[in-house]
């Protein structure tokens, strides 16, 4: 890779009492794509809208949003998952410079084919691993049933601690 094409140091974003992002430093080169990994209210949309406004950003949670108003319904998690995917795919055959997906992805499962499909087409991968308790999430944002919520956080923790070697040398940790 050559020169950076963004970089951004030290940089924080705070709602009132509550920081979404804090003190991060990051560069990003044409040809990358970042998978944001954490769970609900971790700030990966509120990073990928604040950092990347000229990237492609995939959020599933897009697809949930009728007449600009956000309505999830639980029995259509796998076709908006698909939706996504079909977006992430199509962005990058059209070679788009940047790709951010900001889905809440825990386990490799299921952010691996992503991480595979922008290694195929060329592109430098990251994955951004936002860290945040159970508390702080809840504190952001309530879409998901607080127990609901800190079964993921547990989750995603163990998952992180246990992500393949793989993974590793391109993941980034990110304290929120």
């Amino acid at each position: 890779m050559g020169e950076s094409a963004i970089l951004f140091k030290n940089v924080s974003r705070h709602f009132g009492e509550v920081k979404a992002v804090d003190d991060v430093t990051l560069e990003i080169h044409d040809g990358e794509f970042f998978s944001m990994l954490g769970p609900s209210g971790s700030g990966k949309t509120t990073w990928a809208k604040t950092h990347a406004p000229n990237a492609i950003i995939v959020s599933t949670d897009d697809f949930y949003i009728i007449d600009g108003v956000y309505t999830y319904d639980a029995n259509k998690i796998e076709e908006n998952h698909r939706k996504a995917f079909r977006l992430f795919i199509d962005s990058l055959a059209a070679g788009k410079e940047w790709i951010v997906v900001d889905n809440t992805n825990v386990h490799a499962w299921e952010y691996s084919p992503y991480v595979l499909a922008a290694g195929a087409y060329g592109y430098e991968v990251e994955l951004l691993t936002l860290a945040c308790t159970a508390e702080v999430s809840l504190s952001r944002k309530q879409l998901v049933a607080e127990d609901k919520l800190r079964n993921i956080a547990d989750i995603f923790a163990r998952e992180t601690e246990r992500m393949p070697r793989k993974f590793k040398g391109i993941n980034k940790m990110i304290q929120c």
